[in-house]
Parts: C-alpha cells; structure tokens; sequence
C-alpha cells in the first residue's frame, strides 16, 4: 500500500474515533441522566444504572453514525487544511477526486463493519437491557404489533384489558378503530368503534365514535375515556370550527335499557372497580324519550341540564334544572291508560323502578294538565326539540359497523396479501377417506364402515357424497 494512502486512512480513522469516543461519552451521560429519572422512585443501586446505561449506549450510538461520519469528514479536511497538507498531494500529482475516492472506499469498508460486527452486539445489548428493564416497568403488559389486518394493540390500565385494531396510522392518528375492553377474567365490558382517533396526547381523543355494553350504548362526535375516575365524556363537535373531513356533527346520545339521552355534552361516571353506572350529567337541551310500553306513544322530559343517578345499571333518579318540560302517559295498576300529563315548571325530580316512573316531584310549575287520551291535541304530542333516534342505535357489536363503507386494507411493505383459507375437507381428501373404506357390501362390513372406519370418523357425513 502506497505511503499517502496510509497516511490518509490513519488520518481519518484517528478522526473517527475521537468523535466516536466523544458521541459515546455524551450517550452515556445521557443514557444516565434517563435511568436516574426512571428509577428516582425505585431502590436500585448506582451500579445498575450504570450497567443500564452501557447497556443502551450502543444501540443508540449506532443511529447516529450518519452524523458520526459527516463530523469525521470535516475534522479531517480542517486537519489537512491546517496543516497544508493539501498543497503537498497537489504538488505531489495527487488529485481532490483520488482523496475523495479513498475516502469512500475507506468509509465504505468501515460501515459493512459496522453493519455487520457493531449491530449485532448492539441489538443484543438492547434486547438484554429491554430484559432487564422490564422488571422494574409497569408497561411489561403492554403489546403492539402489525399484522395483515392492521396494527393491533394490547394494553393493561387499573386492571382492564384493551385490544385496539386499526386498519392504519395517519400522523398522530389511527383509523377505522375497534376497541374492546375486557375486565381481568376476559369478560367483555364495552366496545368502541370510531373512524379516527387522536393519539397525540397521553389521552386519546376519539372522533365519530359509537360505543356498545349489554345495557348501555352511545354514539357521540367525540368521546373521550378517563378510566382513573371512571368518567366517559360524549362531546358535540361544532362543525363551524373545524375543517377536519372525519368530523360529522350528531349530538350525542345515549340508550340506557328503554331510555334514549341526548343533549349537547354528555358525562357518564361508573364506578372503577365494579364498572356499574353511578351517575349522569348532561349539560345544555338536556332530552329523555321513553317509549309509551303499551302504547305509540313516548314519554319525554327536556330542561337546560339533567343529572341522574343509577342503581343496577339502570336510572333510578332524574334532575331537570331550569326550564323543565314533561309529557307523560299515566297507567293504573291494570296497565289501563289514565291520561296524557303535561307541564312545565322551574325544576324536576322523577324516580324511578323498572324503567317506569313512580313519582315525579315539580318545582315552581307553569300550568300543566292533564288530559284524556281522546282530548289531548295530536300537534302537543311531542315536545320541542324530539328527536327518536332508535333506529341509529347499536344493539350488537356488529352494529357498530353497519353504516361503514366495506373496509379495504392497505399493503404493509414486507407482509404478503391476505389470501382466504381454503376448505379443509377439500374434495380430495374426501375422496380418499371413501376409497379407505371396505368395498364389500356386506351388511357386516356396511356397518363396520359406518361406525369403525378410523380416517372418517372426524369428518361431517354430510359432506360425503354418498352418505348410506
């Protein structure tokens, strides 16, 4: 090797392992400042920090070795510059491009080291430290992964389980979601579908959302989900204050058993560790429809705000502030229709037992009366502002899905198409299985046939194309 190409390469490599040694230094630091936060809270000696801390150097090391290389470079031209050594390959016959041509091939050599030799014991190191680290974590319950169905998500929070499914990610958001929330035996507690969801912030927000349980079910422009206090928010998007094409305004609304709830913000508080509803807040045009049960009829209650509480997942109290308006269809003990109530008053409160109203208490009341079922006027029997939206309601988890367009998803780079299953009783294997057994037609051997032959016992015989 000639004498400047040495000079050259040692010249370089010096430069690189001085940054090299200084990127590693400021890691390391770094990687100390990090532990000593994580585990500011947790008895571990300062040795195992240190240990850690080696540990994660490499691998993030190995991220900056772009930038490694472009500071190496320039240390080494100022050196050369410094000490005119330039002047001297010129005057020598030494052109710029052969400088540049060793440094490439130079370059190019140590980074195949560096790919094959650095990253693999770097990859060990992280896979170690991750081991380690995960001890002292509470996220150990935590998954995510990518499939041919989308990204799906697993997550333990205050003893719940959460499975999301998205089809994609888009900036800070997932699309076409489905969320389902198991309690710590694997029973299902809810489920929540929503075109977008905000992942931005430690809280999600998720948009245009429809959220199904056994005795409860909503659909809001936003919910957002506290489960440290056990609060669900269904907010009412203004549509005059956002350009975003996933929002589309409906007020949100929830069913509970017979009752339909709508109003412009609605908060629903459960309680965190047995998931029964405690109580309900609905703020500004605050609306009850119940269905008459024997009639076609509805019973309804509006006001300014509405506050109830729950007993068995079902409304047992209902407060109407301000503005209170009732219509209500009175039945005797028989069921028999005794007349049609309405009124308004400054404030309500209903209780309530197996969805029926038992007694209704008004405050400061304006008029009001109540009327026969054939002298009641056909234009009074709805309130303003109703709106019965049942046929919008979920009432299975299939529900959630049903005013979709079909879902198409997107080729994930390195994951083959999704290929249907084929039949798994295909017609060869059946026509094994029947060539198998014995040919006599005894009624000795039909009857061995049927009952002994070990390769068919398995199979459905009405998949057989002879069938005695």
């Amino acid at each position: 090797m000639k004498t400047y190409i040495k000079f050259l390469c040692y010249i370089f490599l010096k430069s690189f392992f001085y940054v090299f040694l200084v990127m590693l230094s400021l890691v390391f630091i770094l990687n100390i400042l990090s532990e000593l936060e994580f585990f500011k809270d947790i008895d571990v000696g300062i040795n195992f920090t240190l240990f850690l801390s080696l540990l994660n150097s490499p691998s993030m090391i190995f991220e900056m070795f772009p930038f490694i290389f472009l500071i190496t470079t320039q240390f080494f031209f100022i050196k050369l510059f410094n000490n005119n050594e330039l002047e001297v390959f010129k005057y020598s016959g030494l052109k710029n491009s052969s400088i540049l041509w060793i440094l490439s091939l130079l370059s190019l050599t140590v980074s195949v080291i560096i790919i094959t030799v650095f990253y693999n014991f770097s990859a060990n190191f992280k896979n170690f430290y991750l081991e380690k680290k995960s001890q002292y974590t509470s996220d150990g319950k935590y998954l995510a992964v990518i499939t041919k169905n989308g990204l799906w998500i697993k997550d333990e929070i205050d003893d719940k389980i959460y499975i999301i499914n998205s089809s994609e990610i888009k900036d800070n958001f997932l699309i076409n979601n489905f969320i389902t929330e198991f309690n710590d035996n694997y029973e299902v507690i809810r489920n929540l579908q929503s075109k977008k969801i905000d992942i931005k912030e430690k809280i999600w927000s998720i948009y245009n959302a429809k959220i199904y349980k056994s005795d409860l079910s909503g659909i809001a422009d936003s919910i957002h989900i506290n489960q440290h206090v056990g609060l669900t928010q269904l907010i009412n998007i203004d549509k005059s204050k956002t350009k975003d094409v996933f929002v589309k305004k409906q007020k949100p609304v929830l069913w509970n058993i017979q009752n339909q709830i709508t109003g412009d913000s609605i908060h629903l508080i459960s309680n965190v560790k047995t998931e029964n509803l405690d109580s309900l807040k609905v703020f500004n045009n605050a609306f009850v429809i119940n269905k008459d049960s024997l009639g076609d009829g509805y019973n309804q209650i509006s006001g300014k705000k509405l506050f109830g509480l729950f007993k068995d997942n079902s409304l047992s109290t209902i407060d109407i502030i301000k503005n209170a308006e009732t219509l209500y269809y009175l039945r005797n003990e028989y069921n028999e229709l005794v007349g049609i109530d309405k009124s308004k008053s400054g404030a309500i409160k209903i209780w309530l037992s197996n969805n029926a109203i038992d007694e209704m208490k008004k405050t400061n009341q304006i008029g009001g009366k109540t009327y026969p079922e054939l002298d009641f006027p056909e234009n009074e029997k709805i309130i303003r502002g109703f709106n019965w939206r049942e046929s919008e309601r979920p009432i299975s988890k299939l529900d959630l899905f049903k005013d979709d367009p079909p879902l198409v998803l997107k080729v994930i780079k390195g994951l083959d198409a999704y290929i249907p299953p084929v039949e798994f009783f295909d017609s060869n294997l059946l026509d094994r299985v029947e060539k198998a057994q014995p040919k006599t037609s005894t009624k000795k051997n039909k009857k061995y046939s049927k009952n002994n032959n070990k390769s068919a016992r398995k199979i459905p015989k009405s998949l057989f194309k002879n069938n005695n």
